[in-house]
């Protein structure tokens, strides 16, 4: 009589046929035993929307038994959830920017003209000022590369337009 587990394709047989009993097992513990742990938790979605359009959402889970306290502390900055199949989301409308659009100014050469655009890219829905006074023609040739490509600057909401302005000083030939 022949013994199949000597022969090569006998070992990987029973080997293969280990591992997909453990894995069986696994996916089975999950579906089983891991219902009970996911259905203990419950998704919290923090919702931002910015007058510029943009959105910023962030999740979290939550276990269900803690659920109610942890609502209760957030509630008084975000107020009152709206419950959804996931679990609760909680929106709120920021009168401001979104960061990239409150950070961001893009610097560059937009209809023959050096324009700045909210944000990091020429979003004609974000054209801030376009500078007349600075046509492309009247650049330095170094000035005219950078702002063919766009110069992004960032810094604090209430200091990037000043940074900005002093750009535009020192690119005037």
């Amino acid at each position: 009589m022949r013994k199949l587990i000597s022969s090569a394709y006998g070992k990987v047989f029973w080997v293969l046929c280990a591992f997909c009993v453990v894995m069986a097992g696994l996916v089975v513990g999950k579906l089983y035993l891991g219902v009970e742990s996911e259905k203990a938790q419950s998704l919290v979605i923090y919702r931002t929307e910015y007058k510029c359009g943009d959105a910023l959402i962030n999740t979290v889970d939550v276990s269900r038994s803690g659920l109610e306290a942890y609502l209760a502390d957030v509630a008084p900055e975000w107020g009152s959830p709206n419950s959804i199949t996931a679990g609760h989301q909680f929106i709120r409308v920021d009168p401001g920017y979104c960061p990239d659009h409150a950070r961001f100014r893009l610097v560059c050469i937009y209809k023959g003209y050096v324009a700045v655009f909210r944000g990091k890219s020429p979003d004609v829905g974000f054209l801030m000022k376009e500078y007349k006074d600075l046509p492309e023609s009247a650049l330095h040739p170094r000035d005219r590369d950078v702002l063919k490509t766009g110069l992004i600057i960032e810094g604090e909401p209430d200091e990037v337009d000043v940074i900005v302005a002093k750009h535009l000083e020192g690119i005037k030939e």
